[in-house]
């Protein structure tokens, strides 16, 4: 062998050796998915499996996570939060002997949130104080029933519930802003024209919606939580809802336009857009 061709066996056979070397490293770990599911904890230390959602139009709440199907604690049988179409908000404190679809029979101490149907069912949107956890239950797979406060069997459950609602705040906000939405978000933009909300207008729509409804109980502090996520309206928005005050009662509307005065007049000066407001409420109501 003469010395070139030795020089080319011996570049050849280092070649072979470092690709050798390379074909026996540790391959490289893919790079995670954005579909993957990510581990959470619970408050109760419980690792579960959290779904990743496509967006914000189809994420559901906090609420309604905590009774997703990747929750190990979630019982067989229930919907999630987000699936029940609310009838009414109701608080009450029970204690429960549930049946579920499998006939498994537990008994639970709940907190009632809201009452709603599910799949034609009425159910209830509670949370259990046996799971630690947001829960969803058919009243007709709940076999016994006693309030907590008043220690009252319960045998009409549905009823029951609906007469603590009928009697609640919040049936009377739902009544006054049925009979007056307009008027209600006419007001909700005057008190917000300057960019704030105050407790003084707050009172004053507080006292517009006792005089629907006659209940002294709604307070200002009950309008600041009703309203806490109300978006302002624009004002086209505004206008029309003005104009839609005009089919309501004589009355209503001079309830309003009181209403709407006494809110501006709660500040030092009188913006722009306030009295944008009062004029055009003046020339639509006279």
């Amino acid at each position: 062998m003469d010395f070139l061709s030795g020089v080319i066996l011996g570049v050849v056979a280092t070649l072979i050796a470092i690709l050798s070397v390379k074909s026996r490293k540790k391959p490289q770990e893919p790079a995670p998915s954005a579909n993957n599911t990510n581990p959470a904890r619970t408050g109760s230390g419980v690792t579960i499996q959290v779904t990743q959602y496509g967006g914000p139009e189809t994420e559901p709440s906090d609420f309604e996570q905590q009774s997703h199907q990747g929750n190990p604690d979630r019982d067989p049988w229930e919907a999630g939060a987000w699936e029940v179409q609310e009838s009414f908000p109701v608080k009450a404190n029970l204690f429960i002997t549930f049946r579920d679809v499998e006939g498994k029979v537990t008994e639970r101490p709940i907190t009632v949130q809201a009452v709603g149907s599910h799949l034609g069912e009425p159910t209830l949107v509670a949370f259990c104080r046996l799971r630690n956890n947001n829960r969803t239950f058919r009243i007709s797979r709940i076999e016994n029933c006693v309030d907590e406060e008043s220690g009252e069997i319960i045998d009409n459950l549905y009823d029951y519930l609906h007469e603590r609602y009928s009697s609640s705040v919040d049936a009377s906000l739902d009544r006054a802003y049925n009979e007056a939405p307009d008027a209600i978000d006419a007001l909700f933009y005057i008190a917000k024209a300057d960019g704030q909300m105050r407790k003084p207008e707050r009172e004053i729509i507080a006292t517009f919606l006792q005089s629907l409804t006659g209940d002294d109980r709604v307070s200002e502090s009950v309008v600041q939580k009703m309203m806490a996520d109300w978006e302002v309206p624009s004002l086209r928005t505004f206008k029309v809802s003005v104009g839609k005050v005009g089919n309501l009662s004589n009355e209503i509307q001079s309830i309003f336009k009181q209403g709407a005065s006494d809110i501006v007049a709660t500040g030092k000066t009188v913006t722009a857009l306030e009295q944008e407001a009062l004029d055009y409420i003046a020339k639509r109501l006279g």
